[in-house]
């Protein structure tokens, strides 16, 4: 356990310590992290502190994997098709890879494309409207909120990162069932809306915050909106104004009429949400020229 937390705390820390990692073990320090959550694919941690080990190892690769050499290890040695059949299992390790999941794909094409040829859609739309999909326990009500976030920051990259036949099947799990999966992702936009307008509102009514006294009012508001799912609202926002770009006459009314059904426009609410997500990030990353690029589509 102590050395599992010390792991995550020095690759936590620098940027060479995580490209060191994955150095280790001839080459193969990524590896031996995804071997070690493979002990737990199909059980679960025995005790809590074999529980608290697997969540620092999988911080660890978590971290390792905002660097190129480890995300190309991540592919390499196939953490995609390891963390969907974690998922799969609905082990507890399951919440774990989903997490994984959502932070790699964002960075990685080659682990997007993976995640498709790896049946990997199947397992993630159903979680939209239903997370009790990646677990056999029940899960709690901040879980609950948390895979849903996660499934939406991966449909997204998957949205951004993919091309040709990859993307099509990707959009393509939005036609099936007249739709339904495009009225999970606007009701969870909507959602993810009020939360995150809410904890802005409240955060620019309070003056005084001892544990918030040395930010600026902007950093708070900043701050209270990440608390209340705004990374989730973006990568919803960015889904939805992908989809209106698809030239398809069908798909494109259903996402406007399910956004006019909860009193929200692409104009409004999707463009509002894409220029907040532009203010977070760098701008000459290729999220960035993506964003932009559906900001104006939608505008």
């Amino acid at each position: 356990l102590y050395a599992s937390e010390l792991m995550s705390s020095l690759v936590s820390l620098s940027s060479a310590n995580r490209v060191a990692l994955a150095e280790a073990a001839g080459g193969k320090g990524v590896d031996v992290l995804l071997r070690a959550i493979a002990v737990y694919r199909k059980k679960d941690p025995s005790v809590e502190e074999e529980a608290e080990a697997l969540e620092n190892v999988a911080d660890t690769l978590a971290f390792c994997i905002l660097e190129t050499l480890p995300r190309q290890q991540f592919v390499e040695f196939e953490g995609v098709e390891l963390c969907l059949m974690a998922v799969k299992n609905r082990g507890r390790c399951a919440l774990t890879c989903l997490r994984i999941l959502s932070t790699v794909l964002p960075f990685s094409e080659g682990s997007c494309h993976s995640f498709v040829e790896a049946q990997g859609l199947g397992l993630l739309f159903p979680l939209l409207s239903n997370p009790a999909f990646v677990s056999t326990a029940k899960l709690k009500g901040r879980q609950r909120i948390d895979v849903k976030n996660q499934s939406c920051l991966c449909i997204a990259s998957l949205m951004q990162n993919c091309t040709g036949k990859p993307l099509i099947r990707v959009i393509q799990k939005f036609r099936e069932q007249e739709f339904s999966k495009v009225e999970d992702l606007v009701t969870l936009f909507d959602s993810l809306w009020q939360r995150v307008m809410t904890a802005a509102q409240a955060a620019e009514q309070v003056s005084e915050d001892d544990d918030l006294e040395d930010l600026s009012e902007e950093e708070k508001v900043a701050l209270k909106k990440a608390e209340a799912g705004a990374e989730a609202l973006h990568a919803s926002a960015r889904i939805l104004a992908q989809l209106l770009t698809v030239k398809e006459p069908k798909l494109h009314a259903s996402v406007l009429d399910s956004l006019s059904r909860r009193s929200l426009s692409a104009k409004q609410h999707i463009a509002q949400a894409l220029a907040d997500y532009l203010r977070g990030i760098d701008k000459a990353t290729p999220a960035a020229a993506h964003a932009k690029s559906l900001l104006h589509s939608v505008v």
